[in-house]
């Protein structure tokens, strides 16, 4: 019951409506959807820190937007987060993906933080613009799928401590001891698994 009253009174605040594919269900089932697409940046953009000058010559692995949709069967408009394999993601470019998405979605835009990425941030090198409305419209298609793609599922979570597995090297503020996961299942196998670990940006 729990579960249900927090992400339905997110849907609340969202105005959700109801959706025909999903009428025949009680309303208190959890429904999930997952998805990703490629990031890769352009050869000659600034890379992430590690010193200046650095730029991107080839592709060594892809880098993705990965995205993770939870609702209820009464509630379908669902809560949305979507992780880029970047080094960050400024606040400036999560408003224009809400705006593209009608500005109405429970949406959370976090970064992996990698150094093997582009310049996102504008203070390694440069952000390359054009770059950044590309990862911005393929963010805004990845969630309008992920969302489309909703089917029944069971959400497991689990906690652990990371005590002495990490620290804040400034040597100051607090750092966040706890490791969270959220497996999340559907009728053909496990769907995605969510982890919050708090393990260097502040």
């Amino acid at each position: 019951m729990k579960r249900f009253l927090i992400l339905a009174s997110l849907s609340a605040v969202l105005g959700c409506g109801s959706s025909n594919r999903h009428l025949n269900l009680p309303p208190d089932t959890i429904l999930a959807g997952a998805g990703k697409t490629v990031i890769n940046p352009p050869v000659g953009i600034p890379m992430a820190g590690y010193g200046a000058d650095r730029k991107v010559t080839g592709i060594e692995d892809d880098l993705y937007a990965r995205c993770v949709a939870l609702s209820f069967a009464g509630y379908l408009k669902p809560v949305v987060f979507v992780s880029v394999d970047l080094i960050g993601f400024l606040r400036y470019d999560v408003q224009l993906v809400k705006e593209a998405l009608g500005g109405h979605r429970m949406l959370f835009i976090m970064a992996t933080h990698t150094h093997s990425g582009p310049d996102t941030l504008g203070i390694y090198g440069g952000r390359d613009e054009a770059y950044m409305a590309e990862v911005r419209g393929k963010i805004v298609q990845l969630v309008k799928m992920t969302c489309r793609n909703l089917e029944p599922a069971k959400l497991y979570h689990g906690n652990v401590s990371s005590r002495g597995l990490s620290k804040n090297w400034r040597e100051f503020g607090e750092v966040d001891d706890d490791i969270n996961v959220i497996a999340v299942q559907g009728n053909k196998g496990f769907v995605a698994t969510l982890v919050n670990f708090g393990c260097h940006p502040e």
